[in-house]
């Protein structure tokens, strides 16, 4: 889910119970930074092994996409400004069976206003790496990722997600996913948690317009009431041009809590460049033969939220 929508399900949250903080502000120090520090280790390594591709593998089967975008949120009287900035990179090896590995990062930018407030800020980076194997009908792969939320440049918060996903090739012109998994961050010295599923199916209109809908339900543990979260949304995203390789996309996004009416709203709207080296030309061929985006984010509103 968008970053802006946590943030303003966050101000609503602490609005709604003056004083109250966060619990996941009393993580433990030494956990965050050894669990930051393995996953930091784990990337770096899997991102150099992407540069370092004519060692292990062809570097004709590398292909990278990077993206910028803006959103608009909105939400019983909260307005946010986010904008997104997007890289990843995917690579075939010759390890286990031919295992690929992709490699993601993310920057989420959110400035926040209430009506008749001031704003204030926060932002996001996400890093993940996912080992996946390519198939006849698809492609089948593990996930881990790390998101780092920044509060007004004073409070951090950071959680763990872990997962799988797989995608199948239906038919030219039809895909479906799924991913599932968990996430952890650390509660007053214990580890807390709970999991995560999703669906998506997008159908090419033709080889270079594709129409995405998504359905992703994150739940939350008993310390937070045992709710849950549903995030649902459509988008449609045209390659400009094949040899050219510029895509836009708009689409938007809604949002919903368990134990709360309201549903936050995002209307997004971006563009992306690919850089494929394994023949690809269609929108079809460079999604089906690079990264996989949807299936290897986690990123739903903060376990502590709670409309």
């Amino acid at each position: 889910m968008p970053k802006a929508l946590f943030f303003l399900a966050h101000c609503l949250y602490l609005r709604s119970e003056p004083g109250r903080t966060s619990p996941l502000l009393n993580i433990t120090e030494g956990a965050v930074a050894l669990r930051t520090t393995i996953l930091g280790t784990a990337c770096a390594l899997a991102l150099g092994s992407l540069a370092a591709g004519p060692a292990m593998a062809d570097v004709s089967n590398f292909s990278a996409a990077a993206g910028v975008g803006y959103e608009h949120a909105s939400v019983s009287g909260f307005h946010a400004n986010d904008w997104t900035f997007m890289g990843t990179a995917a690579v075939d090896t010759d390890w286990l069976h031919n295992m690929s590995v992709q490699g993601d990062i993310n920057y989420q930018s959110v400035a926040d206003h209430y009506d008749g407030d001031g704003g204030v800020h926060v932002s996001d980076l996400s890093l993940s790496i996912s080992p996946f194997w390519r198939m006849p009908w698809g492609r089948i792969g593990a996930v881990v990722g790390l998101n780092d939320y920044d509060y007004y440049g004073a409070l951090n918060e950071r959680f763990v997600n872990f997962g799988g996903y797989a995608e199948w090739y239906v038919c030219p012109n039809v895909t479906l996913a799924v991913k599932g998994g968990g996430w952890t961050a650390e509660y007053y010295s214990s580890n807390q948690g709970s999991g995560y599923v999703g669906g998506q199916a997008t159908w090419y209109a033709m080889p270079d317009l594709a129409i995405t809908g998504t359905v992703d339900y994150t739940g939350y543990p008993h310390n937070y009431g045992s709710s849950n979260e549903t995030n649902y949304g459509v988008m449609a995203e045209w390659l400009v041009s094949e040899s050219t390789p510029i895509s836009v996309y708009a689409g938007w996004n809604g949002t919903s809590v368990s134990h709360s009416s309201d549903t936050v709203s995002t209307w997004m709207v971006g563009l992306k460049v690919y850089t494929d080296q394994n023949g690809a030309s269609t929108l079809v061929d460079r999604q089906r033969s690079g990264s996989s985006t949807w299936a290897t984010r986690f990123n739903p509103l903060l376990p502590l939220v709670d409309f």
